[in-house]
């Protein structure tokens, strides 16, 4: 039986509990309360853009008929919203059920726990090879009993072209940015961490910690102390020498990578998700990495040319043209798959026609539209579009590039009806003059998001 004092300890203890539970502030709770519906031109009017800036279409695909547009036959930049394109065309032309794979080879005899010859590590373009994958390649190198490798480990990325990255000629050194190959692992991508030392000097080291990213510096005007993601532009090197970390991570002595072309028997080979579920994630977290992987792909299945990312898009463009051959492409510029590019143009009017197309389409039980990020749940929408009336009833694809803004999907209204809309925002002379004015430019991409989600939950709450 608890005493008198233990009582009173416990009364305390939960009284303190329950002040610390309680909020600090106390305010009246009442229902969300839906905005005022108002005329597309008074939206307009408070984003403050120019007129040919704009460029819009709400359309419903059970009536075949145009609800709302504004500069729907002129062409914008799409950015990201390019990857529905790149989406839909590989999962018709794939299949949902498509994996890409990796392998390693192996040649000469394996002698008292040595290798006498050579280990081969060959990419095919897997867009989702990790650390992971890496690391078990490594695993089974060892149950293999080898600690030691005499000959060479050679890479291959010979399977299609490699770049060093996507946009060239630019500035960008994000992640969004990195390079491409045949062979890439973690999207090509490292971190860079720093802390400045008393001494006036600053420590810097990187994840993983291998020579290949050893040159990696922070941002001028990076914090003292913080770390950043930054772009490998060799995907295959980067790859190799992180396989060999993990290799001698196992105790087997390991050569430096060298690159050439895989021979021997296959000793392991590995199998990336189905495509289905790639394409999710690219479009979720519009990883342009993945976009283009799987476009080049899409490419080779269809026996075309892929020597570079305009070959690759030219196939994947004339696939398009032919599933649609009544709409007006006069104007469409389609230059990589994932949109990164200043040379991508579509008017709203033609990518609503490749939105109609898609709503039908079903992978393995799963409707296109439900790939997009979802308003106020998921992916690049997951903290927009969260009120009641757009929340969940938005599906949609984003769109960002310098002074360039796009959200284009699907709308299920109150009514119940499923519409179709693409917007863009595109000020042409500001990207003309891509003035390195970080604060003008969010201010800029503030206002153009705004303006897309107050047309949407606008139309959302009217049809």
């Amino acid at each position: 039986m608890n005493s008198p004092k233990k009582l009173l300890i416990l009364t305390m203890l939960l009284q303190l509990t329950a002040c610390q539970s309680t909020p600090k502030y106390i305010v009246e709770m009442k229902p969300y309360t839906a905005p005022v519906v108002v005329s597309d031109e008074r939206i307009l009017k408070n984003a403050n853009f120019s007129d040919e800036a704009i460029g819009y279409l709400l359309y419903d695909p059970v009536l075949k008929k145009v609800l709302v547009e504004k500069n729907s036959n002129h062409a914008f930049v799409p950015a990201s919203v390019s990857k529905i394109l790149t989406s839909v065309a590989a999962l018709k032309i794939l299949g949902p059920d498509y994996r890409f794979h990796t392998d390693l080879r192996i040649d000469g005899v394996i002698k008292n726990g040595v290798l006498n010859g050579n280990l081969y590590l060959k990419g095919f373009g897997d867009p989702y090879l990790l650390a992971v994958h890496l690391a078990s390649f490594a695993k089974a190198v060892r149950d293999a009993g080898i600690t030691k490798i005499a000959g060479q480990l050679i890479y291959d990325q010979s399977f299609f072209f490699s770049k060093p990255e996507i946009l060239e000629n630019t500035d960008l050194d994000g992640t969004w940015n990195a390079g491409i190959s045949a062979l890439s692992s973690e999207f090509n991508r490292a971190v860079i961490h720093w802390k400045y030392l008393e001494n006036n000097t600053t420590e810097i080291f990187t994840t993983p910690d291998l020579p290949l990213v050893e040159g990696l510096r922070p941002a001028p005007e990076a914090a003292a102390t913080g770390s950043e993601n930054l772009p490998v532009r060799e995907g295959a090197k980067y790859s190799a020498q992180l396989f060999k970390y993990f290799c001698e991570m196992n105790g087997i002595k390991t050569p430096e990578p060298t690159e050439g072309l895989a021979q021997g028997k296959l000793f392991k080979s590995l199998k990336s998700p189905p495509l289905l579920e790639l394409t999710k994630l690219m479009l979720e977290n519009s990883n342009n990495h993945m976009a283009e992987l799987i476009a080049i792909a899409t490419a080779r299945k269809l026996g075309d040319s892929v020597s570079d990312f305009e070959s690759v898009s030219g196939s994947i463009l004339t696939w398009w043209k032919k599933q649609l051959p009544k709409v007006q492409w006069q104007g469409f510029s389609f230059h990589n798959g994932s949109g990164l590019t200043r040379e991508n143009r579509f008017s709203p009017k033609q990518l609503t026609s490749i939105l109609e197309y898609s709503y039908n389409l079903n992978f393995n039980g799963m409707p296109f539209y439900t790939l997009l990020p979802i308003g106020g749940w998921t992916g690049t929408l997951s903290k927009r579009l969260l009120e009641p009336p757009t929340a969940l009833r938005v599906w949609a694809k984003t769109g960002t590039m310098d002074y360039a803004n796009a959200l284009s999907g699907y709308l299920f209204s109150k009514s119940g009806k499923p519409l179709i809309f693409s917007i863009f925002v595109t000020d042409f002379n500001e990207r003309t003059k891509m003035q390195n004015d970080k604060l003008k430019k969010e201010k800029w991409f503030s206002a153009a998001r705004e303006l897309e989600d107050s047309l949407v939950k606008n139309w959302a709450i009217l049809f």
